[in-house]
């Protein structure tokens, strides 16, 4: 039974490999087709004892003042829809980037959970506001928050505070406190649930203005938490969420006596993640490629269909990843993608 359960977690890290090997810039020529390989889930920590080895590394406070390329991001047609509940389709109109050249800084701040320390990054912009809206970052599985600097800083650039982390045990090169063997979708919600306290503490931050955003499984862990603290959460935004994590996870645990089943696998077992999100209430921005082998986009779009208020944009050509930091696969989405985060934060600020 150890045979089977590293051979499985060799297959999962394989299907995350292959879809890093995908990357190629702009210029090169495209991959034949992502259909050949395998939907699994992008989940890591299913066995193993691996140990957080690297050390907490010191950020030094920086000051940006890179600009945003100026012209606006090209943002192709896609599927558009929206919950019924809040009245149709989405706007004809695309938006369009801004192009924000505010600066800003960074700071590292720690957060505390059951004596671990969770590492993180502050990205405080320069403004003469007293209290200044805020959105906390979740990155996905087997990376770490440096895969959101990009995010950050375009976060930052608009006037609102941004905060990433690494999650407790999510990869070798975690910062945070943590083994990998203990690592479970439902840690990384306590790890979400200690950062919001946190920021929720400080003086110049407007708590009527917090916002969640994940990508892949910091998606699911994004929308997991938004469902417990709905009140708190002004909105949600989430880049291929692994909504499928369960769903894949049952059917490995198929192969494996209960007794060889890690925490991540058995505490996914006969766990609805459709009737787990269903509380959020707040407003919802969903991306997803069309050809994302990793997370199929219909997940996300039965997920539209559950929230009670949910835009979903479906980018075509799309994959697992957006930009190089988050393993893209056939050419950078990014551009294409975030004019709807930007316009969906502009929007929401009350």
């Amino acid at each position: 039974m150890k045979k089977l359960s590293i051979l499985i977690s060799v297959l999962l890290s394989l299907t995350i490999t292959l879809a890093a090997c995908g990357r190629r810039s702009d210029n090169s020529s495209a991959a034949t087709t992502a259909n050949t390989v395998p939907v699994v889930a992008e989940v890591t920590g299913l066995t193993g004892e691996t140990e957080q080895t690297l050390p907490y590394s010191e950020t030094q406070t920086v000051t940006s003042t890179t600009q945003i390329p100026t012209s606006a991001p090209s943002v192709p047609d896609d599927s558009e829809t929206k919950n019924s509940a809040t009245a149709g389709t989405t706007g004809t109109t695309e938006p369009a980037s801004s192009s924000p050249s505010g600066t800003f800084e960074v700071r590292q701040m720690n957060a505390e959970r059951d004596d671990l320390s969770i590492y993180g990054n502050l990205y405080v912009p320069e403004t003469q506001n007293e209290k200044l809206s805020v959105v906390i970052l979740s990155h996905s599985a087997n990376m770490t928050s440096d895969s959101m600097k990009s995010y950050c800083e375009r976060i930052a650039k608009m006037g609102f505070v941004a905060y990433s982390f690494d999650f407790c045990g999510a990869s070798p090169q975690s910062r945070s406190d943590g083994k990998q063997s203990d690592m479970t979708v439902f840690t990384e919600i306590e790890d979400l649930k200690a950062v919001l306290q946190m920021i929720k503490g400080l003086d110049f931050v407007d708590e009527q203005n917090i916002f969640l955003f994940g990508t892949s499984q910091g998606g699911l862990v994004s929308a997991l938490t938004a469902a417990e603290f709905t009140a708190e959460i002004k909105g949600l935004i989430l880049f291929y969420p692994a909504f499928n994590i369960p769903d894949t996870v049952q059917k490995y645990a198929k192969l494996m006596p209960s007794e060889t089943q890690s925490p991540y696998i058995s505490t996914l077992l006969d766990y609805d993640v459709y009737e787990h999100i269903k509380p959020y209430q707040g407003d919802v921005l969903i991306v997803h490629g069309t050809t994302d082998f990793v997370v199929p986009c219909t997940y996300s779009e039965k997920a539209a269909k559950v929230y009670e208020s949910c835009e979903l944009h479906l980018i075509p050509g799309g994959t697992h990843g957006f930009n190089a930091d988050n393993y893209v696969s056939f050419g950078n989405f990014d551009e294409k993608t975030w004019a709807y985060a930007e316009s969906f934060l502009e929007e929401h600020i009350s």
